[in-house]
């Protein structure tokens, strides 16, 4: 049986390797092994937030809807653009509640702005020059997500089970640098519950 330490050791072998290949299976399985020792050795909790599976409900206008926080992909594409906007800014403001809790949650991230020109899409849409911001350096950390429910998702990716809104939060908030690989090791996780204790837990851990 494989040790942390085994898996670490593979890990940096694996890593070295996928930097001096183009084959995609080198980096699918550095990012097998990296979630391996996190599951094994996870850092120090900077931050944890759990959202409700099932819809809340959020003022829109004079209206009040039902909007999911922690949507799967299926559910995600299936909410309009109005509501997924709604459910950014509750993510947002729960984050900003339990930020106090947490001390360490401030990740560590140097940027820069560099200038992105004029472009026309694939739908022959123009796009203006704009300037976006690039990550220059910052501190890597790695993010769990555990989706609590009666039934087991089919796939196992983070933004799959329902990470994709609050981690993308997690970024514009400052406790993650990125949410690429390079800055972001990943974890999806099924638990089953019963019937309508569901829940999708996301913990931030230092890298």
């Amino acid at each position: 049986m494989l040790t942390g330490n085994d898996i670490k050791a593979l890990y940096e072998l694996v890593k070295w390797r996928s930097s001096t290949s183009n084959d995609p299976r080198w980096s699918a399985l550095c990012e097998k092994l990296e979630q391996m020792h996190h599951a094994r050795n996870p850092g120090r909790l900077v931050f944890r937030i759990e959202l409700p599976l099932e819809p809340v409900q959020l003022q829109h206008g004079n209206v009040t809807t039902d909007v999911r926080l922690a949507p799967t992909m299926n559910e995600y594409a299936g909410q309009p653009a109005w509501k997924r906007h709604l459910a950014r800014k509750e993510v947002d403001r729960r984050i900003a509640e339990l930020q106090p809790q947490f001390p360490q949650w401030e990740c560590w991230v140097k940027k820069r702005r560099v200038p992105k020109p004029a472009h026309v899409t694939k739908k022959h849409k123009l796009v203006d020059a704009r300037f976006v911001e690039q990550i220059l350096d910052g501190t890597r950390r790695f993010v769990r997500v555990t989706r609590r429910s009666s039934g087991k998702h089919d796939e196992p990716s983070t933004d799959a089970i329902g990470g994709k809104i609050p981690i993308d939060r997690l970024k514009i908030c400052g406790i993650i640098a990125g949410d690429s690989q390079k800055w972001l090791a990943r974890e999806a996780v099924w638990e089953p519950v019963p019937r309508g204790e569901g829940s999708v837990i996301i913990e931030v851990f230092e890298g």
